[in-house]
């Protein structure tokens, strides 16, 4: 936190007396979170000191102050930034093409400054963005500095105009070696910003050999070697971004290029978003063919966040140099998606109590006794934030696999149970073969079933959490097939449980007769986090 105080005088310069303080957000409407000196939460408005003295702490964030005593008011916007989010931008010319556009972009965001299709250039510094020109990744960043004030923005862009596939792969000529200038540039570059490892990354890579046979295959391959390094966490979710569709580009083989790229990003779609670029219709978007302008550039980097982002933009905080996440008290990890530290709305420094944010449902959780190993934050206690509830312990994950590769009998209507009976880590005693059968509270629920092959192009899974008898429906996910047959269908909500209900997680298909699948239990899963226990 950082403090604020000032000695509240009129337009005459003289003092106003015991001034009456109110404390907004950067809308200038909601009353933001302010603290005392020790961390508790302060009223807002307050009074200030008979001398007129006032003084408050608070976290990340832009905000709007006024000091007033009846006619008498003063004005003063003031920022606290602390956060840091870095971001990865790699691919072909759309990925490094700057064109003039007349938007406004954030001073909190700095691009390194290598030199953009040089693959021997390795940067030195961030520089801040010069005004009037926008690509995908500064529309990028600047969607993520608008949506968390508190935080800077940090991108580094390595790309290489018409590169195929194979400049990111080992064998490339050092001119043409995306990949290793990638690795060079990030290096310096995230020790410049004080950070240890990136947030997102962006891949604009398709119009050069997407549709040739090895490129699902080749791109994993790209995925594998960047989760190699120590700042690409493998939980980073990246942007697949699609190519101009045929009717514009005139090229037959775009609107397949679009497909690939569509099934090289549902293929993991836990970390990562094909972002539809076709759909950015509009004439007045596009240079030519193949590439748009400026105008077109900061859609589609807005398109990107929206697509990952969500409604809310929450993203990661950083505590110093160290990413945010939790975990329980048994090791399980039930952080980096679910839970991240949100500063801003607590003002409250690490390790003191914090505000834990739920980032898929927007629910805020109070959180104290946090243990910080090497690994990351552990959990200890927690209870719903502005209740006053008390404060609950933290007893772990329920974890589940399938127990082995295995076909299942997905039918046309009804239902089949799916089980997950392998490897089961259930502190709380809910979960058998195929029945889970909470405690009272508020379970965070996940699941994942990998399609290894039996469906056609096109058909539909349908999975669902149910009740045990399959008549009322809680959660309910669906994936459609692309050509290979193969993908994977993942769904996840909040079940408040009253204690007494089974829950169980089931499957149907869309074609006429019963399917035989095939399960992939390596990529199949069931957990559920215990995030409200009792309340």
């Amino acid at each position: 936190m950082e403090a604020w105080q000032a000695t509240v005088q009129d337009e005459a310069g003289n003092t106003v007396f015991n001034p009456q303080i109110t404390v907004y957000e950067s809308d200038g409407v909601t009353l933001a979170s302010i603290f005392n000196e020790d961390g508790t939460p302060k009223a807002n408005p307050f009074t200030g000191s008979l001398e007129g003295f006032a003084q408050f702490w608070a976290g990340p964030g832009v905000y709007k102050i006024r000091g007033a005593n009846g006619g008498q008011t003063e004005l003063w916007d003031w920022s606290v930034v602390s956060g840091k989010i870095f971001i990865l931008a790699t691919g072909q010319s759309n990925m490094f093409r700057e064109r003039p556009y007349g938007a406004y972009v954030s001073d909190r965001v700095f691009r390194w400054n290598n030199v953009q299709g040089d693959m021997t250039s390795v940067g030195n510094s961030f520089e801040k963005i010069s005004p009037g020109n926008w690509s995908t990744s500064i529309s990028f960043a600047n969607e993520l500095a608008e949506r968390n004030p508190g935080s800077y923005v940090y991108i580094v862009n390595c790309a290489l105009g018409g590169r195929g596939i194979e400049g990111w792969l080992p064998g490339s000529s050092p001119e043409e070696d995306v990949y290793s200038n990638c690795v060079a540039n990030m290096g310096p570059a995230i020790s410049a910003a004080g950070v240890d490892s990136i947030d997102y990354m962006l891949w604009w890579q398709g119009e050069n050999g997407a549709t040739d046979i090895d490129y699902p295959n080749n791109f994993e391959e790209v995925i594998t070697r960047f989760r190699s390094n120590v700042w690409f966490p493998y939980s980073t979710p990246i942007a697949v971004f699609g190519v101009s569709p045929t009717t514009r580009s005139g090229r037959n083989g775009d609107d397949g290029r679009n497909l690939v790229l569509q099934g090289v990003a549902s293929s993991d779609g836990a970390f990562r978003k094909y972002i539809n670029i076709p759909a950015l219709a509009s004439n007045s978007l596009w240079q030519d063919g193949l590439h748009l302008n400026g105008e077109g550039y900061f859609h589609a980097g807005r398109m990107a966040a929206s697509s990952i982002l969500g409604s809310s933009g929450f993203v990661p905080y950083r505590i110093g140099s160290q990413l945010s996440f939790i975990r329980d008290l048994d090791g399980y990890n039930i952080g980096t998606g679910e839970f991240r530290f949100n500063t801003s709305a607590s003002g409250v420094p690490f390790p003191m109590t914090a505000i834990v944010k739920n980032t898929q449902y927007d629910q805020n959780f109070q959180v104290q006794e946090i243990v910080r190993p090497n690994t990351g934050a552990r959990l200890k206690r927690h209870r719903r934030s502005g209740t006053l509830t008390p404060w609950r312990s933290v007893n772990g994950l329920v974890y589940a696999n399938k127990s082995g590769s295995e076909v299942q009998n997905i039918p046309p209507t009804g239902f089949r149970v799916v089980s997950f009976t392998n490897s089961v880590h259930d502190p709380f005693g809910t979960m058998n073969s195929s029945v889970f059968t909470p405690p009272v509270g508020f379970w965070d629920v996940s699941v994942s079933i990998y399609v290894d092959s039996g469906i056609s192009d096109g058909e539909r899974i349908i999975v669902k959490i149910t009740n045990e008898s399959g008549s009322s429906t809680y959660i309910s996910s669906e994936f459609i097939a692309p050509a290979s047959g193969s993908g994977q269908v993942q769904l996840r909500g909040i079940i408040n449980s009253d204690g007494s209900n089974g829950y169980i997680v089931t499957a149907e298909g869309s074609g006429s007769i019963a399917k035989p699948i095939s399960i992939n239990a390596d990529k199949t899963y069931f957990s559920a986090i215990c995030i409200d226990a009792g309340i």
